[in-house]
């Protein structure tokens, strides 16, 4: 009489507990992972300059240190948009991987 306890309490938790707990790690799973590259974050400040890096001289007498200025700027944006892409695209393929992951684990289910 125990096996058969044990089997009904073992289908109510495999079909019915259990289903809500993947469910919420499944969504904890997701959520971390779009966190952890900061996602939203570097997609709002895709074109900042990199580390804040800036100069602001800018003197009209002195045109040659402005277009240094200028150049330097260019090129920390640049390095930043480049850098702010490849993560980006590295937490999007994390997903991705991360779904098809979570797929499969709810179709074995």
């Amino acid at each position: 009489m125990e096996a058969v306890s044990f089997f009904t309490d073992y289908l109510v938790w495999h079909y019915g507990n259990s289903l809500q707990d993947l469910r919420s790690i499944t969504r904890n799973l997701l959520w971390f992972c779009w966190h952890f590259f900061s996602i939203p974050d570097l997609a709002g400040t895709l074109f900042s300059p990199f580390a804040r890096i800036r100069q602001t001289y800018f003197n009209i007498n002195d045109l040659e240190e402005s277009f240094q200025n200028l150049t330097a700027n260019a090129v920390s944006r640049i390095v930043g948009f480049v850098l702010r892409t490849i993560v980006i695209a590295a937490g999007l393929v994390s997903e991705i991987i991360l779904i098809a992951g979570i797929m499969i684990a709810w179709i074995g289910w």
